[in-house]
């Protein structure tokens, strides 16, 4: 009986040993990850014209927050962001955005922008496509330096990319390196309560969408002529759908896709950058294919 007994011991001890090896060990994979996630090296950075921007020709040494993934030095353009140095008189397709369209974990060959211009070429849409993308944007500041850029390039066609519960954000990067210019403690406390703070804005995104997305529309785009400068497509991203937006958006006639994410129903993990969640590689392949269809047959139906 003792011996029975002392086997049941020696099963026990070794099921908590292991169990608590890995408990451990998952525990440390995720401490490395918020350390590296809060230690992500920008270059030196700011405010320009009211929004935040990197430094141009800057280089970044790391931005993703899976300390796993090695990435090469990624060496910025003239004007900050990912691509060639952009040029006065060349048309540009342009696709505006947060982290999305800048591609956080992703090479230069696995960010939309590149799988756009692929797809349209394909299609017979031959055009240089830039990536307007910017780390940490709300709907607001992508669409004040939609306005910049149309104003500075020739951009007869602009891709917004919106995300659903998460791009109408009251205070995004750009509000935040501006409170810290102005009160640095006011920054340092917003800063400790940040995680608290985007949970109840996604929680709150279709009361944000209802109350303050006709306004900053009317501001940004409507009042500044934008849709009148570029042909605006929407690119609407998420679970949820919104009358209020798209309402808005037939009412002024600028067209939009709602980007149809059923490729990620069967294996999730090929959408995701392991350990860290933005679009992967196969995500914005197979979402350029449907904003490079949807450009296309509008294309064809000025055309006739």
């Amino acid at each position: 009986m003792r011996r029975k007994n002392t086997k049941n011991h020696r099963k026990i001890a070794f099921f908590i040993i292991f169990w608590l090896s890995i408990a451990l060990l998952a525990g440390a994979r995720v401490y490395h990850v918020r350390k590296q996630a809060a230690n992500i090296k920008l270059p030196d950075a700011g405010l320009e014209q009211g929004i935040y921007r990197f430094r141009k020709n800057a280089v970044l040494e790391e931005y993703c927050r899976n300390p796993f993934l090695k990435l090469d030095k990624l060496q910025l353009n003239n004007e900050g962001f990912r691509g060639g140095d952009l040029k006065t008189g060349q048309n540009y397709v342009a696709v505006f955005g947060d982290s999305y369209v800048f591609g956080m974990c992703l090479k230069d060959n696995e960010t939309i922008s590149h799988f756009l211009k692929a797809e349209m070429d394909a299609l017979g849409l031959e055009n240089e496509v830039v990536n307007f993308g910017m780390l940490g944007y709300n709907l607001r500041s992508t669409l004040m330096l939609a306005n910049q850029m149309v104003d500075r390039y020739s951009i007869p066609l602009a891709v917004i990319y919106f995300l659903l519960e998460d791009d109408l954000l009251e205070c995004d990067i750009s509000c935040q390196q501006a409170m810290r210019e102005r009160d640095p403690i006011e920054y340092q406390n917003f800063r400790k309560t940040i995680e608290a703070y985007l949970e109840q804005e996604h929680k709150n995104s279709e009361e944000l969408i209802r109350a303050g997305f006709e306004k900053l529309f009317s501001e940004q785009v409507i009042e500044r002529g934008l849709h009148k400068k570029t042909s605006l497509v929407f690119v609407l991203i998420g679970t949820q759908r919104s009358e209020v937006i798209t309402g808005l958006l037939d009412q002024y006639q600028i067209r939009y896709v709602q980007l149809q994410e059923d490729f990620c129903n069967e294996i999730l993990q090929n959408c995701k950058v392991p350990l860290d969640g933005h679009p992967s590689g196969f995500f914005n392949s197979q979402a350029a294919k449907q904003i490079a269809g949807a450009i296309k047959g509008w294309s064809d139906n000025q055309a006739q």
